[in-house]
């Protein structure tokens, strides 16, 4: 009769863990994934806020920014562009809105936003390895109190 109450026991707690370990791991995939779409949104509030600047003139950004822009006509002409940042398009301007890319030595995500009113094309670029340690940041403070609490 013991026995087989402690395999019951070892089973339940091992069905239990299993339970709490696939929830973990889909917290964290989905708390990525979410995370990553708030800084895409954060992307297309920088290039709107830069498609308000009159003229495509905007102040510089430092160098050691985390953010990289360009600014384009319709027709591909290059109007204006952060330093250290490369003469064409990080992203083809004809592709998807959003994507990965890789200049300067490192892989980026980049966003394209066509201005509305204007013959404009905005594009706006962040470095992948900020914005996974940020979404990193924000998952693990999430996810830490139930591992530990």
């Amino acid at each position: 009769m013991r026995s087989i109450r402690s395999f019951l026991i070892v089973v339940t707690l091992a069905a239990i863990v299993l339970v709490i370990f696939v929830a973990i791991v889909q917290g964290y995939r989905k708390g990525i994934e979410q995370t990553q779409q708030l800084l895409d949104a954060q992307l297309a509030h920088y290039a709107r806020l830069l498609a308000t600047s009159p003229g495509g003139a905007v102040a510089e950004l430092p160098s050691d920014s985390e953010l990289r822009f360009q600014m384009f006509t319709d027709d591909g002409e290059l109007l204006n562009r952060s330093a250290n940042t490369p003469d064409t398009a990080m992203l083809p301007l004809t592709r998807v809105p959003v994507g990965d890319t890789s200049f300067d030595g490192q892989r980026w995500r980049v966003l394209n936003y066509r201005v509305p009113d204007r013959p404009l094309v905005i594009s706006v670029a962040e470095r992948v390895q900020d914005r996974f340690a940020i979404a990193e940041q924000i998952v693990n403070a999430t996810l830490m109190p139930i591992l530990f609490g």
